[in-house]
């Protein structure tokens, strides 16, 4: 198990923004381990082998610059000497992967989202090895890559590859607005990544894609325009099947919220998501949320979509992960004043089932988070505990 975790920390002479991670084994996490300079946007990813790949985005003054840093942790070891992948006025990270062998990557996007078209990037380590040089797989006007890796070390990198800026509306067709939707992929052994494939042409750039990976697979998955989100899986052949869309929703899922995938070994994909609806605008009291959940078995389309938060509570966005034979998913529920914390797990061909119910009733709800390996599942969150007359909050 690998955290990682940046903080503000009041000190004598500065504040703290200093980057924290613990490493650790079934047995329990080991000591707290500081990593050199300040940090947000932290990410971490584990292989099966032990190797532990830490990325986040640091800020240098006083030029303003952003730089994108590294630390490689092998196993039974601290994370090693800091290293620098990119600098440049932004930095978007975009995510982490560690396949079985150790092979890690790291995605990003330089430049601020909605500015200018700029370099979509990627960098790879060889198992006990640093990052090598950066590679530029395209450009993009707005959010970062998503990244995975799958099952057979093949890594998916996904990004919006948005036009250059087109004439005025009165005189430009339809599709001088249209962005396309890349994936490339690159084989364990190979060096550099294959040619890109345009997965789908889309008129709303509002949502990067997010790529997702468990043990039956890799899939990549999208909005488009106001249809639910699409889902496309990467075969052991290492081709992109056809689209597949979500279920229609009753209501609109709220726009920030993630889509919370599961794949364990079977191929089967589980996807949970949260839909919002208010009754009166007005009054945030008439809002409701709840979790939805549907299946989709190898090549075919989804179930109908089914509730599987609590009626009568307020669900937060849902997280998930996979291992060998059931499915992960976390999410919190308020109602009135309670809080709690709720975990469930889906075995292949069976309903939702609830393992644990955890009032926490200062929890940050946007903290919770799911990760999974084909033995183990870990939830994190983040609460606010009172101690010594100060406020502070914790990482559980």
């Amino acid at each position: 198990t690998a955290v990682l975790m940046t903080g503000y920390r009041s000190g004598a002479h500065r504040p703290d923004y200093s980057v924290y991670a613990r490493l650790g084994d079934a047995t329990g996490l080991g000591r707290f381990q500081r990593l050199r300079g300040n940090g947000s946007s932290p990410q971490i990813a584990v292989g099966a082998d032990g190797t532990a790949v830490a990325a986040w985005v640091a800020y240098l003054p006083p030029r303003r610059a952003e730089v994108l840093r590294v630390a490689i942790a092998r196993a039974g070891q601290d994370f090693g000497r800091v290293q620098t992948l990119s600098r440049a006025h932004a930095v978007a990270l975009g995510g982490v992967g560690v396949s079985a062998q150790g092979r890690a990557v790291v995605a990003w996007r330089l430049g601020t989202s909605g500015r200018s078209q700029t370099p979509v990037q990627v960098a790879l380590a060889a198992p006990g090895r640093r990052f090598g040089a950066m590679q530029t797989l395209g450009n993009s006007e707005y959010d970062p890559p998503a990244v995975t890796v799958s099952p057979n070390g093949t890594v998916v990198v996904a990004w919006l590859n948005t036009p250059t800026p087109p004439p005025p509306l009165a005189t430009s067709p339809p599709e001088a607005y249209t962005a396309r939707l890349l994936a490339t992929t690159i084989t364990p052994h190979a060096a550099t990544f294959a040619p890109a494939t345009e997965l789908a042409a889309l008129n709303d750039w509002s949502r990067r894609p997010d790529a997702t990976s468990g043990p039956g697979g890799a899939v990549v998955t999208w909005r488009h325009a106001a249809d639910q989100k699409r889902l496309v899986s990467l075969t052991p052949q290492n081709v992109f099947e056809p689209a597949v869309a979500l279920p229609p929703s009753t209501y609109n899922p709220e726009k920030d919220d993630h889509l919370a995938l599961g794949i364990p070994a079977d191929a089967t994909t589980v996807a949970l998501w949260r839909e919002v609806r208010t009754r009166n605008p007005e009054d945030p009291s008439e809002t409701f949320a709840a979790i939805y959940s549907c299946v989709r078995p190898p090549g075919g389309e989804f179930s109908s979509a089914a509730q599987v938060s609590t009626p009568g509570w307020l669900a937060g966005p849902p997280h998930a992960g996979a291992l060998t034979d059931r499915t992960v998913a976390a999410w919190t529920e308020t109602r009135a004043d309670r809080v709690r914390l709720r975990i469930a797990a889906r075995r292949s061909g069976h309903a939702w089932t609830t393992l644990h119910r955890l009032l926490t009733p200062r929890i940050d709800i946007n903290s919770v988070n799911v990760a999974a390996s084909p033995r183990y599942a870990v939830v994190t969150w983040i609460q606010q505990a009172v101690a010594a007359s100060r406020q502070e909050d914790r990482c559980t």
